[in-house]
């Protein structure tokens, strides 16, 4: 129990980090450079009440409210006339909810549109991609620990939708940096076109801020302890029991 309450605490600061990082540049984008209009910020239904707890916590400068719920949440939430004319600084939302109410999100024009877990966009398409597809903005950001699950076209359809003009005919480059062997030829290896791999890389390079663990959090070195738990009688005589009869069957 205490080691999964520890790993349970490292991952909520690598997600308060993320989350910390984002408020941060919106912030700056805020008050430094003077960027005007609102930011959209998409997140799983478990997440929205974090980021309205850090956004309040830690810049509370700047407005924020989301627009995510049950249909009648939803529709008090656009009867805001700040929220509906887009003077709010932060928008938080869910996936979901965007997929519903494309007429508001796409026809704003939002200064960053953030994907919180973006590989929940990961499926070009789906319905969820199609309405963020939609949406335009002056900048893309998308936050994941997981970039790349499955294969290379998933990642490709992620940077796709940062490099949308740029990544639309790339695809091709994705498929054939590697191509794994067919089912009846398991034996095989996978075919790893270098090249490619080389310039997938460096598009990442161009695209990805990296976080490690190391960087982020100071971990203890490992302590073991061997503790051993003596049987009750109750459970004694349970356990001889259950062995005896064992036995019993054993020997017919």
């Amino acid at each position: 129990m205490g080691l999964g309450h520890r790993a349970q605490r490292h991952r909520f600061r690598l997600e308060h980090t993320k989350t910390l990082m984002t408020l941060t540049f919106l912030s700056y984008l805020k008050v430094k450079e003077r960027v005007p209009g609102p930011a959209l910020v998409v997140v799983p239904l478990s997440c929205a009440g974090n980021w309205l707890r850090e956004a309040r916590k830690f810049v509370p400068h700047l407005s924020i409210a989301k627009v995510c719920g049950n249909s009648k949440e939803k529709s008090l939430s656009l009867d805001d006339n700040e929220i509906w004319f887009g003077m709010k600084d932060i928008i938080v939302t869910t996936y979901e909810t965007v997929a519903n109410i494309e007429n508001y999100f796409g026809r704003m024009f939002w200064k960053a549109v953030i994907l919180d877990e973006a590989h929940r966009a990961k499926n070009s398409a789906s319905r969820i991609r199609e309405a963020l597809e939609e949406t335009r903005s002056a900048c893309r950001i998308l936050l994941t620990g997981t970039p790349l699950q499955n294969s290379l076209k998933e990642l490709h359809a992620l940077l796709k939708f940062l490099w949308p003009d740029v990544l639309a005919k790339q695809s091709e480059m994705f498929e054939n940096a590697i191509q794994l062997p067919e089912l009846a030829q398991k034996a095989e290896k996978a075919c790893i076109n270098q090249v490619m791999v080389e310039k997938i890389r460096g598009l990442l390079a161009l695209s990805m801020k990296r976080r490690k663990k190391e960087e982020v959090l100071s971990l203890p070195p490992k302590t073991f302890h061997d503790v051993w738990l003596p049987m009750s009688p109750l459970q004694v005589q349970w356990y001889r029991r259950i062995l005896s009869l064992k036995n019993t069957q054993m020997s017919r």
